[in-house]
């Protein structure tokens, strides 16, 4: 079986950061043999070079093509929460699916205080997709429910390269070990 006949030719969008939880999602739609792309997106955040560097290598080691975007205008604080950064995501993902029938894939795990990383925003971002795209689109997140740690005892079962991954918001050079995702990432001992 091919893998256009695995996926029926719905096309699937990863969102990848270059973080843990994005790799881990890829790591699962890969092994599930869909056909996946997958979209890094610069919106000027401090790590961006970084991030962008880790996801090109995720991608190459699963052998999966990566969409390079980058957003202009925008001034990220450093370090501070970005009021919907993972809607602002989902929709741009959207925009490069358009109304064809697909799937985006975004990383996000339980164990914040992040609206835009629970249950109720992956519910809502459905019914934003469904409206405007007729209910072409979808949005899944996997690990929703999951603790950072789950994420990680699941990187560590299935193979997934937590040495390309990098977690810092602030700086791209070396982690901060202040920010969320590097106490987050601390928290399950990884080091980049």
């Amino acid at each position: 079986m091919s893998r256009s006949e695995v996926d029926g030719g719905v096309r699937h969008l990863i969102l990848l950061s270059g973080g843990i939880d994005s790799a881990a999602v890829l790591n699962q739609v890969a092994a599930a043999g869909f056909n996946a792309t997958a979209v890094f997106v610069d919106y000027g955040q401090a790590s961006a070079f970084r991030e962008r560097s880790c996801a090109r290598q995720i991608s190459r080691h699963y052998g999966i093509e990566l969409h390079d975007l980058a957003i202009t205008g925008l001034s990220p604080p450093r370090g501070g929460e970005i009021v919907g950064r993972n809607g602002f995501l989902v929709l741009v993902a959207a925009s490069l699916l358009e109304r064809n029938p697909g799937i985006i894939y975004l990383g996000i795990h339980a164990g914040t205080d992040y609206y835009d990383c629970s249950v109720s925003f992956v519910e809502s971002a459905n019914v934003l997709l469904t409206g405007y795209t007729n209910a072409a689109l979808s949005l899944r997140a996997p690990f929703v429910e999951w603790s950072k740690s789950d994420v990680y005892a699941y990187c560590i079962e299935h193979g997934v390269p937590l040495a390309l991954t990098w977690s810092c918001e602030i700086q791209g050079d070396r982690e901060c070990g202040t920010c969320r995702s590097c106490v987050d990432r601390r928290s399950v001992h990884v080091r980049a």
